[in-house]
């Protein structure tokens, strides 16, 4: 957009048939706006000469995108939709439940419990179009940053899937 009005502008100048003085008065009585816009269009020229770059580079490369979360479910719930509309746009989703959920129901065990949760995020992950969903398989009560195995482990998917976007 801005490079548009910016030729717009420049074009719609050329049409004035102004004289060298009246372009001159023109100039000195505008300068700041001049050099402003002189600074913007250098700046959008420099942008976009870096967008396109990083395009080049990434042209056959396919977006990763990794959703971490704590419990499964809780992934499908906050941002299902946004991992869909990825996977819609072409990139690749995966996603990371950190706890089992074995703690989550007040009727069912925790290990039937556990096994269930497993194959309903997995499912979940189907139908969103995940190329993988990863479970860390840490029970509920006992999932905690301090715990080195788990921070080993979701560094391990970081690893594998090695992402251009991390939602959590």
């Amino acid at each position: 957009r801005i490079l548009n009005i910016s030729t717009d502008w420049v074009d719609k100048f050329r049409t004035l048939n102004l004289s060298d003085t009246e372009t001159s008065d023109l100039k000195d009585k505008h300068k700041d706006v001049i050099t402003d816009f002189e600074h913007l269009n250098a700046q959008v020229t420099n942008l976009i000469s870096m967008f396109l770059a990083m395009s080049d580079q990434k042209a056959n490369q396919v977006m990763k995108v990794l959703a971490i979360g704590c419990h499964p479910d809780d992934l499908e719930i906050a941002c299902g939709g946004t991992l869909r509309k990825y996977v819609e746009e072409g990139a690749d989703v995966y996603m990371c439940h950190v706890a089992n959920g074995n703690m989550g129901h007040v009727e069912i065990l925790p290990e039937p419990l556990r096994e269930i949760r497993t194959i309903e995020s997995e499912a979940a992950g189907k139908i969103i179009g995940a190329k993988k969903v990863f479970n860390l398989d840490v029970g509920d009560v006992t999932a905690t940053r301090f715990d080195n195995d788990v921070v080993d482990a979701m560094a391990d998917v970081v690893r594998e899937v090695r992402p251009d976007v991390i939602i959590t």
